[in-house]
């Protein structure tokens, strides 16, 4: 039997990615990077996620920060993957967060 992975975007636009045993992806903003994220805030190798010994783990190799279940790891820091994990590339600006609530709907008072 072969362990297989898949990460589930929760962006638009992007695709699950499937890892078997032993395979690994990089995630950034490089044209080199195996599943690229533009965007400014992204490092250009911003996380490794590796399947091996029927572990899923995750390598911060970010200038920025890479976040699971909202947990900083920490450039060079390598942490296992839970089932359900949430990873986070960057943290929304000021400026984003304010474009979300006027964006988001408002509940009325009756």
């Amino acid at each position: 039997m072969t362990a297989t992975a898949v990460l589930r975007p929760e962006t638009a636009g992007f695709e699950p990615i499937n890892l078997t045993a032993g395979g690994s992806i990089v995630i950034g903003r490089s044209l080199s990077a195996d599943y690229r994220v533009e965007h400014p805030q992204v490092s250009g190798q911003q996380c490794t996620i590796m399947l091996a010994g029927g572990r899923l783990t995750l390598q911060d190799m970010s200038t920025n920060g890479t976040f699971v279940d909202g947990e900083l790891i920490g450039k060079g820091n390598t942490v296992e993957l839970a089932e359900d994990a949430t990873i986070t590339l960057l943290v929304p600006t000021v400026e984003e967060r304010d474009e979300e609530c006027a964006a988001a709907p408002r509940a009325r008072a009756a």
